[in-house]
């Protein structure tokens, strides 16, 4: 399974496992859980920007999610903190 981030005017797929690691170490908090779930998650502008903070401050794993990815994710989160945010599904 995989998790699909939404905003701006773009969209990222994860694998479950690339997601959890980023909410087990470094979005969590941010986004009020470190649950492994599905469930969608609504961020805020705000939480989107600290997320893109976060992401592009973590030691991630190359085996977990490769550096070109993080880039995107980083650019994303930063895209979606410029506008409204972004929602998992």
């Amino acid at each position: 399974m995989s998790v699909d981030i939404e905003g701006g005017c773009s969209a990222i797929g994860l694998a479950n496992g690339a997601w959890f690691w980023l909410l087990d170490n470094c979005i969590g908090e941010i986004l009020g859980s470190k649950k492994h779930t599905n469930d969608p998650v609504n961020a805020t502008a705000e939480q989107a920007s600290k997320c893109a903070k976060a992401v592009a401050e973590a030691k991630i794993p190359e085996d977990v999610i490769p550096p070109w990815i993080v880039k995107l994710l980083v650019d994303h989160f930063a895209e979606c903190g410029a506008m409204d945010g972004f929602e998992t599904r």
